[in-house]
């Protein structure tokens, strides 16, 4: 294969790239959006979380390489009310480049080092909870409920 050849692919490559993330781009947004507000429903209907932890959500701006516009993804911040120093960041990823070959990512983030990483996956279906999972280093994979969340938030927060 030739220069030009070569330089028609790449171009070919970059045009598939750029539209499949022109088709997805919404549909993550919205599964990125639709999974903070899932947590958040999660924290406040229930009384026991409710009264450990207080939350925050802020809007974040990144450049996607492709898109070459500025996109608008939410970030929420989990307190522990008990001692707000120690605190989980949830950001959702770019879309671009890839991690890990996964659709979507969510990294939750602690203010305190931790022995295993946590994080949420999305399988790029569509953005109901169903489709997140919520996993760790450390080889936690369950699907994302209620009650996962909790025993997750225990583990960061190292709660009873």
């Amino acid at each position: 294969m030739g220069f030009k050849e070569k330089a028609r692919q790449q171009e070919k490559d970059h045009e598939r790239i750029r539209m499949e993330l022109e088709t997805d781009y919404s549909r993550w947004q919205q599964a990125a959006f639709r999974v903070i507000q899932t947590i958040d429903q999660y924290i406040t209907s229930d009384p026991e979380l409710r009264g450990r932890l207080r939350f925050e959500i802020h809007d974040r701006h990144i450049t996607d390489p492709f898109l070459k516009s500025r996109k608008q993804l939410d970030k929420m911040i989990i307190f522990l009310k008990s001692d707000p120093k120690q605190s989980i960041s949830i950001l959702p990823l770019p879309l671009w480049p890839r991690t890990k070959g996964e659709p979507g990512r969510v990294e939750l983030k602690s203010s305190l080092p931790r022995d295993s990483e946590y994080y949420l996956t999305w399988d790029g279906k569509g953005e109901s909870p169903n489709n997140w999972r919520i996993r760790s280093s450390g080889g936690l994979d369950k699907r994302l409920n209620p009650e996962s969340l909790d025993e997750v938030l225990g583990e960061v927060f190292a709660l009873q």
